[in-house]
């Protein structure tokens, strides 16, 4: 498992300037420097950001791709792109960081952390025609208020995966199902 620059036991490396394609090279030098092949690469939330970067850049170490209800963009698409924005509240940002709701930053580890705005505003390459070929799994999590044909109608990275002729499948719960009880 790949620990992103400035994020879990990394958190000491943050700083308002990483950013995605900092993102892409750690996953990415990863798998060249540990000479991995045949990778089942994951990528969860902002997660499908960096996994989509580093499809493009070495799609022949990749045996198939999950998206875990993950941001699905198109090439030259910054994840705010996505998402239609900068974000509803303003109170979220500040020094140069992202606060995620979920982040809970006076408590022990293991919890999440800021990210870098950075990581937001960036575009992805995503026209590596070996990196559109590959094959990909689109996972939604459902929550229990929600039908998966609603969520679908709604969510536009779900829209992209079909597009793509990915398969999808469901999970239920929320967008940070792994934290559910």
């Amino acid at each position: 498992r790949a620990t992103l620059t400035g994020l879990g036991e990394r958190e000491h490396l943050n700083s308002p300037e990483i950013d995605l394609q900092t993102h892409i090279n750690d996953v990415v030098n990863l798998i060249l420097f540990e000479d991995l092949h045949d990778v089942v690469l994951t990528g969860h939330s902002y997660g499908g950001m960096v996994i989509t970067g580093v499809m493009d850049r070495i799609p022949d170490r990749i045996r198939h791709v999950v998206f875990l209800d993950a941001a699905v963009p198109d090439d030259g698409m910054s994840l705010w792109d996505l998402f239609g924005g900068r974000g509803q509240d303003p109170s979220r940002f500040a020094d140069g960081f992202m606060q995620v709701p979920w982040d809970k930053p006076d408590t022990p580890p293991p919890h999440s952390v800021k990210h870098s705005i950075k990581c937001f505003n960036q575009p992805v390459s995503y026209n590596n025609p070996a990196a559109l070929a590959l094959p990909v799994t689109y996972v939604a999590f459902v929550p229990k208020d929600k039908s998966a044909e609603e969520r679908a109608k709604t969510d536009k990275s779900w829209q992209r995966a079909v597009g793509r002729g990915w398969t999808i499948r469901t999970f239920p719960g929320g967008h940070v199902a792994q934290q559910e009880d």
